[in-house]
This record gives C-alpha cells, structure tokens and sequence, in this order.
C-alpha cells in the first residue's frame, strides 16, 4: 500500500533530524537532506491523527449501521453464517478501499489515522466475520489463532506497529493456551516464555539494523521493547506465583516450585538490561532495567513485609 521509498526517505529524514537536535548537523545539512531525501507523505501533528482515527471509525460506524438498516430484518432472521458472510463483504470492500482507493494514493496517506482506522476495522472484521461463519466462538485457541494469522498477515503487508505487537502478543496466547493443556505445559510455561520473548526480541533487534528491512523498521523497535517486558514478566516471581494460582484455581496463591529460581531472575534481569544500556549506548535498556527493578521490589514487598511502606 505504501511507496517503500518515501518510507525509506522519512527514515532518512527523520535520522537527520535526530543528529540535527544532538548539534551534529547544522540547518543547511538538515535543509540539504530533506531536498535530497525527499518524502510526500501527508504529514499531520499527533492531535490531527487522533481526530482523523476517530473521524474515520465513526463514518465507517455509520455507514454500516446504515447497511444493517437496510437488511437489518432478512439478518435478524438468519443464522450466523449469513452474519458472518456480510461482514465478510463489509472487510473485503474496506481491503479494496484501502489497497486501491485513489483517494489515498493522492493524498499520499501514511499513518495519518485515517489508514490506521480503516486497517484495523478492515482487521476486526475480517476476524469476526470468520468466527461468525465457521462458528468457532466457543474454540478460544482457534479465534486467537485467527487473529494472530489476521494481524500478522496486515502487520506484514502494512508495516503497522499495534498490528506488529498485536500479532506476536497473540502468539503468545496461543502459545499459552497450548500448554495449559497439558500438565508439563503448565510447568514449563514460564521458561517457554521467556524463551519465545527471548527469540522474538532477538530477530527483532536483527531486522531492525538490518537496512534491506526499512520497511518495518519502527514496528519491529517496538516488538524490541515489548519482548525486553515480556521476557521479565515471564520471569517474575509475582507474575508466575498469581498466573499458577488461577491455573489451578488456588486462593490464596501458595509458594511456587523453584521459587528461588525466579527470585534469581528478578535480580538479574534488570542487572542484563542495565548492562545493556551500557554496552549498546541505548536508553530503552536503561529505561526497562529501571522499570524491572522498581517491579521486583514491588513484588518483593508484596510477599515479605520487610519495612512498612
């Protein structure tokens, strides 16, 4: 959907701003960069975007509501597979829309809002168009593998970040309702998810210094960032004790095996990161290492009163 070159392009300019803020360029150099890199994406501030996303969700609430109006009796009457095969229609129409709408293409949209909302509308509905025809609402594996499948074929097409994360977070879903399955999948499940994070952080962090993948550079910084949390949080004490507690529907929560084990990773972890940030020169490892030790005193404190607070 988008010209890969002007993404290419903003990237530059964008790097060129950067180096112009921490005084490496001076104005002439930024001016020459923009005219030699140039971009003709539209360009909005943050609240612009924010009023377009929104905008866009409320015409498209309208004119579906103004579709089921129309045949809101026939639909009423019918199973859900025929619920599910007109908003089938509705996301196909919105695809076509976003892929082939001139509109678009000369105003040169890019995560402007108003794309973002027809992408994940186009999305949701696509989704729930699924589960309606092959009734699978009461299979929650089998939705959240739909979605996932959904979102990373979008996230893939579209370079979108939320659709990104979306993706890899419901991966992980699916990860989790598999091994809940099984009694040897609930005890390995916190180390099954320290190690998927784990993987994803580290193609992540591939892709985004790899310059032929310009494309979902920005998407995958943040899956960077969410797999730094995801892979504390599968570790942490709290994290493991509570999510064990409702696995096995155990109120109070009780002591967990290898306790220590996971104590030992809420003091590590955020050691790594922090050596990280020292290693790498780059701030989001200082900031989750910060993050992660003030969470590990947090539930440190939760389970051993050692002061009052």
């Amino acid at each position: 959907m988008y010209n890969k070159l002007f993404v290419e392009n903003l990237q530059v300019q964008e790097g060129a701003e950067t180096l112009h803020s921490e005084g490496l360029l001076n104005d002439e150099q930024l001016k020459t960069a923009h005219h030699e890199f140039p971009s003709h994406f539209y360009h909005a501030n943050i609240f612009v975007k924010i009023g377009l996303f929104i905008f866009t969700i409320l015409v498209l609430l309208f004119v579906q509501g103004l579709f089921f109006m129309l045949v809101a009796e026939t639909l009423f009457r019918s199973k859900d597979h025929i619920w599910g095969s007109f908003q089938f229609v509705i996301s196909l129409i919105m695809f076509f829309m976003i892929e082939n709408a001139a509109f678009f293409q000369n105003r040169k949209f890019y995560r402007s809002g108003t794309d973002n909302a027809l992408i994940y509308a186009a999305c949701l509905s696509l989704i729930c168009s699924l589960v309606m025809i092959f009734k699978l609402s009461n299979d929650g594996l089998v939705t959240v593998s739909i979605a996932c499948g959904v979102a990373g074929i979008a996230a893939r097409r579209y370079g979108d970040i939320f659709l990104s994360v979306l993706a890899f977070i419901l991966l992980n879903v699916v990860l989790f309702l598999i091994l809940i399955k099984f009694p040897f999948g609930k005890a390995i499940l916190p180390f099954a998810t320290m190690l998927y994070w784990g993987i994803i952080g580290y193609f992540a962090r591939n892709l985004k210094q790899n310059d032929s993948y310009y494309y979902w550079h920005d998407a995958a910084d943040v899956i960077e960032t969410v797999a730094l949390l995801g892979f504390y949080a599968g570790g942490n004490y709290w994290v493991v004790r509570e999510c064990s507690a409702n696995l096995e529907h155990q109120y109070p929560s009780v002591q967990v095996p290898f306790a220590a084990l996971f104590y030992l990773f809420m003091v590590v972890i955020p050691l790594v990161y922090f050596y990280a940030a020292h290693r790498f020169r780059e701030r989001k490892f200082l900031i989750m290492s910060l993050l992660c030790i003030v969470f590990s005193i947090i539930t440190y404190r939760n389970y051993h009163a050692v002061a009052p607070l």
